[in-house]
């Protein structure tokens, strides 16, 4: 579900800044989309069944910081590149 809307929001985007007509994504490409989403789904709420409420919590909450933590590496090494690219900061390997 998640990545179908995030994939019609990539080509309405698309589609709006592009002057020229985009093509429509095929059938199969959209039931494969479709078959993905709902195997996940399906995965998830079996999950959840044998977890219950309270470990799904914990599991989200610590994907989340799992996220977080790659955003924040990832932040950090962009900006030593940028920096390391400044010759007179001394930054250098």
């Amino acid at each position: 579900m998640i990545i179908t809307a995030v994939a019609n929001v990539i080509y309405t985007l698309l589609d709006v800044l592009f002057v020229f007509e985009l093509p429509q994504f095929p059938q199969g490409i959209v039931n494969v989309f479709n078959t993905v989403s709902t195997s996940i789904d399906t995965g998830i709420d079996i999950f959840h069944a044998f977890l219950g409420n309270t470990a799904m919590g914990v599991i989200g909450i610590c994907l989340q910081f799992v996220i977080y933590a790659n955003v924040a590496y990832f932040t950090i090494s962009l900006i030593f590149f940028v920096l390391k690219k400044i010759p007179f900061l001394g930054l250098g390997d």
